[in-house]
């Protein structure tokens, strides 16, 4: 084989690629438009509850991080922490609930060296 064949071959290999790559959706948007047609399909109702109790659950922990978030707004770090955990318990990547918890940690700490130094 001359070199001239072996580029051609690479070329041809690289724009494949390239084009696999644009096509290819990330699996989590498969997963749900997948699941989506449950609701389209009677045959495929499992696929529909699923679908729903998933979004009651995101909806719920989302109004969890929400009052979370306030509670710790007006200074109830205690009180706001658990809200924190308990999101994270469901979704362990929640940003927004890693942030305010490690924060809620740094005040309660700052407020008891506060105390400890009068």
């Amino acid at each position: 084989m001359d070199t001239k064949e072996t580029d051609k071959k690479k070329e041809t290999n690289k724009k494949d690629t390239k084009n696999t790559e644009k096509k290819q959706k990330p699996r989590t948007v498969e997963a749900i438009v997948n699941l989506e047609k449950g609701y389209q399909d009677p045959h495929k109702n499992h696929y529909a509850d699923k679908l729903r109790r998933m979004e009651r659950n995101i909806l719920e922990h989302y109004d969890v991080v929400e009052k979370a978030t306030e509670l710790y707004r007006r200074t109830h770090y205690e009180e706001s922490m658990t809200g924190f955990r308990d999101v994270l318990a469901f979704d362990a990547f929640n940003e927004e609930a890693l942030f305010f918890l490690d924060q809620a940690e740094k005040r309660i700490a700052l407020q008891k060296a506060g105390k400890e130094s009068k």
